[in-house]
């Protein structure tokens, strides 16, 4: 899965009795994610609430945690704006 500047980033993709969840908090078009989400029941895509991770960062902050909260800034930009409506797949010929 793309993430930058995470890496490795992964999804998960979960197949049980005709059945199937992919999971994935990638935000950006990703070839392997529509490799894998193909098919699937259900496709959980982006999984964070900015609300909250502002949260823990203010604590972190009055805590004394610089390093933490260096990070949950630095989380927030590469959330990007969701899809206006789902795509499906789709194949080139």
């Amino acid at each position: 899965m793309k993430h930058t500047p995470v890496i490795p980033a992964y999804g998960y993709r979960f197949d049980y009795r005709g059945r199937s969840v992919v999971v994935s908090g990638d935000t950006v078009k990703d070839a392997d994610l529509i490799a894998v989400a193909k098919g699937a029941d259900v496709l959980v895509h982006e999984a964070q609430a900015n609300h909250l991770v502002a949260m823990m960062r203010e604590e972190a902050e009055k805590t004394g945690r610089t390093r933490i909260a260096k990070i949950l800034v630095t989380s927030q930009p590469i959330t990007r704006r969701p899809f206006k409506r789902p795509r499906p797949p789709t194949r080139r010929g």
